[in-house]
Formats: C-alpha cells, structure tokens, sequence
C-alpha cells in the first residue's frame, strides 16, 4: 500500500491507499488518520496514530465493505537525509457485515459476533516494516 503524511509540528494527517491482489480475491482500501509525533532525536521518532480505512473486496456479483480503525504505533530512524526505515505495531479492529469473519490465523479475536444481523467486529495484532521517504 501506498500512504502519505502530512505534517504540522507535532501532529499529523495521514492518506492511505492500499490493494491487495492475494487470497484468490482482489480487495482495495482507502483510508485517512491522525496522528502525533515524538521526536527523540533528528533522526529518531515514534508515531502514535489513528486510521480509518474502509474495505472493499468484490464477493461473486457483490460487493462486501468492511471498516478497519486501527491505532498504532510505528518507530522510525532515518538512516540519511531523505531515507528511512519503520516499524511498527497495530491493533486493527474490523467492522465488518460478512456472514462470518475471515480469519487471520490463532491471533484473531471476535470481538463481538451477532449472527441475528450477520455483523460481526474482529481484530489481530499485526507488524509492519518498511522504507521511509521524508
């Protein structure tokens, strides 16, 4: 996925685009956030965010949309002036209309599962590493 941030001072907004061509069915997701920024040094720092995305996957003639909230917290050293590498932890918690979760191994927990309305709201940790572009 591609995602942009916009800086002011210590907070910050983020722009997500994302797609996912894996598991036998294409999805997209187009997200926004915020966030704020600690600054340990010039060239370390830790982001505490926010982002709401929502889900699309095409199921058969339909078409199934999930919302995704997901904080998180992402560590970022900038190795030289223009680069650098994060990582990062999250927690997204998915909204989610399906017939039943997806599941995403032993670490997803149903939260709240309510088979009268075939809703259901799922979450698993998740890890991300990545490249930098400042």
């Amino acid at each position: 996925g591609l995602g942009d941030v916009y800086k002011r001072q210590i907070t910050h907004s983020i722009y997500s685009v994302s797609a996912n061509p894996i598991n036998g069915r294409a999805s997209f997701a187009v997200g926004l956030g915020v966030g704020a920024r600690i600054s340990f040094s010039e060239r370390v720092h830790l982001d505490i965010d926010v982002l709401a995305r929502t889900l699309v996957s095409p199921l058969g003639n339909d078409v199934r949309t999930d919302g995704v909230l997901e904080p998180r917290l992402v560590l970022g050293v900038r190795v030289y002036e223009a680069v650098g590498f994060f990582v990062g932890l999250a927690y997204p918690i998915r909204f989610s209309g399906a017939e039943e979760p997806t599941s995403f191994g032993g670490l997803t927990r149903v939260l709240r599962d309510t088979e009268a309305s075939g809703s259901y709201v799922d979450a698993w940790p998740s890890l991300s590493v990545g490249l930098e572009l400042f």
